[in-house]
């Protein structure tokens, strides 16, 4: 890992594949970003709360989207460091 990012907390965060009956997936356009970004919802998990909770929260603040179901979780959880750029 690069020593500039060995002092930057890692945070946890948590993102959501949702799909409709039709098995489509849902990719939003971000409206805080003048740029065509598109991305699935996602988000930091906050003190005190566990993944499942979190991504329930992050969907509904995101989306207004709060009658789901869980299909799947995975099972491993991956650390990643940003690009640079995406870094602010």
């Amino acid at each position: 890992m690069n020593e500039k990012y060995k002092k930057l907390p890692l945070r946890r965060g948590v993102g959501i594949v949702l799909l409709n009956k039709e098995n489509k997936v849902l990719v939003a356009k971000r409206i805080d970003n003048p740029k065509n970004f598109w991305q699935m919802p996602q988000g930091g998990v906050d003190e005190g709360e566990d993944f499942y909770h979190a991504a329930l929260r992050e969907l509904k603040e995101e989306t207004s989207i709060i009658s789901v179901k869980l299909i799947k979780e995975i099972e491993n959880k991956f650390t990643y460091i940003l690009p640079d750029h995406l870094i602010g």
